[in-house]
């Protein structure tokens, strides 16, 4: 369990926890915000979030829907390349940042971020469009 540090107004360092792989970004704009309202509600931000069944089902939906985006993001990279260069480098940039800015919608809730539940969800997403368009291969 990582543990962040953020500096408070008052010159106290608050503690808290962030899941593995978090980025510096993420830590001082989502995490630390949270740690700061966990104490104002008094409860201890080193302790990890809980999970419950009704959150892994969830992160299942989110999970599928993200695997899902982040397929759609690569193939209109990939159709980006028919553009011509200066077209294709803008429409590569914007698709980044919509992809971004969905990816960001449906990021996992807290203690749910590397579950076995979630990864395979994610990777449901991006694999059963290709199986099911697979079944018209034949026709």
């Amino acid at each position: 369990m990582p543990i962040a540090r953020a500096q408070l107004d008052d010159g106290s360092v608050l503690r808290y926890y962030v899941p593995e792989g978090t980025t510096a970004e993420d830590r001082t704009s989502i995490y630390a915000p949270a740690a700061v309202k966990k104490v104002a509600m008094g409860i201890d931000p080193l302790e990890p979030p809980e999970t419950t069944l009704g959150g892994y089902v969830g992160e299942v939906g989110k999970g599928l829907a993200s695997g899902a985006a982040g397929l759609v993001e690569s193939a209109a990279t990939g159709a980006a390349f028919l553009l011509p260069e200066e077209q294709e480098q803008a429409a590569r940039k914007a698709i980044a940042e919509k992809g971004a800015q969905v990816q960001a919608g449906l990021r996992p809730d807290a203690g749910y971020e590397d579950t076995v539940v979630r990864k395979l969800a994610e990777a449901t997403g991006s694999t059963v469009p290709f199986i099911a368009t697979g079944a018209f291969g034949g026709l």
